[in-house]
């Protein structure tokens, strides 16, 4: 697929929307469906496909750049994304990510369901409702797999939780992770896992830029990478939620998950820095990107790779 440059925002203020569609997971983002026109204005983009487009708003005003950030280094290490692109709503005066459907493509004969974790957790693990977060721990993670099934379980979460680790993901909650479940027959289903997601609460996205200088020190970053956790636990008797720590612990119980893991760190990041410093050629009418940002980011992914090949012992 071809990338998106610098100067191909995608203005999604005249596609048509799909007002209905409510399968994908529910979030506090302001989004909404759309189709992409015919023919695509980009080559990046999929004519006639259904696209979410989630604003970028106050806060939480840079995390397109989060969303399209992670999903380029998850193509750099091997790690199944939706895709990402740098989108605005100019009627609306609206920055955001536009996000591609992974499934449902045009001519496609798959028509699969996307399931959370959190649905099949509510069925398998007894007493889920009364604490959804307590029960959302990899070992119950790992019971779905066997019950359903799921084939490369060990695998996927051993992606998530490295990923996760490098990019500082904080939100991996049971409803940002799912399954696409195909119907066999008249009853069975087959489950497999859905690529991963909705990545834009990481990369210190909430990091205003009058304090990037302050907080590009060793020791702040230090600070930063200890102080990040994954939304899921270890185990009821153990809550560890460190992301480096729990990778280690991932990676010492499933030695078999350990290569997979090792791809993450295997990114070019000569590649990374020009892709950052590409951001600042970006026009937006708000959110907007800046080369010390990217100097920053730059760093702290770099910082996250080390901490994380030190977790998993290489």
């Amino acid at each position: 697929m071809p990338d998106q440059t610098p100067e191909q925002v995608v203005d999604i203020s005249l596609w048509p929307l799909d007002e209905e569609f409510g399968i994908f997971p529910v979030g506090s983002k302001p989004k909404r469906a759309v189709f992409c026109p015919k023919p695509a204005p980009y080559p990046f983009l999929i004519a006639g496909h259904r696209y979410l487009f989630k604003v970028s708003k106050d806060w939480r005003i840079l995390q397109h750049w989060s969303e399209v950030t992670a999903y380029a280094l998850a193509r750099s290490v091997n790690m199944p994304a939706a895709p990402c692109f740098i989108a605005m709503d100019s009627e609306a005066g609206e920055v955001g990510v536009l996000v591609e459907f992974f499934y449902g493509h045009p001519g496609s004969n798959d028509f699969p369901r996307l399931i959370s974790g959190a649905d099949l957790l509510r069925r398998k693990v007894e007493d889920y409702e009364a604490d959804p977060d307590r029960h959302h721990t990899l070992n119950n993670v790992l019971v779905l797999g066997r019950t359903f099934s799921i084939e490369d379980c060990l695998a996927t979460w051993g992606r998530f939780l490295s990923f996760d680790a490098l990019i500082g993901n904080t939100d991996r909650h049971p409803e940002n992770w799912g399954f696409l479940a195909t119907k066999v027959g008249e009853d069975d289903w087959n489950f497999r896992f859905a690529p991963s997601f909705d990545h834009g609460t990481s990369l210190a996205y909430q990091l205003r830029n009058e304090d990037i200088t302050r907080e590009s020190s060793d020791e702040r970053l230090q600070r930063h990478l200890q102080r990040g956790q994954h939304h899921a636990r270890w185990s009821d008797d153990n809550p560890e939620r460190g992301h480096f720590k729990l990778c280690g612990l991932f990676a010492q119980a499933y030695p078999r998950a350990l290569p997979v893991m090792l791809e993450t760190l295997n990114f070019n990041a000569n590649n990374l820095n020009n892709l950052l410093a590409g951001f600042a050629r970006v026009v937006l009418p708000v959110g907007t990107w800046n080369e010390g940002r990217s100097a920053y980011v730059s760093k702290l992914i770099s910082a996250r790779r080390e901490a994380l090949r030190k977790a998993l012992g290489v």
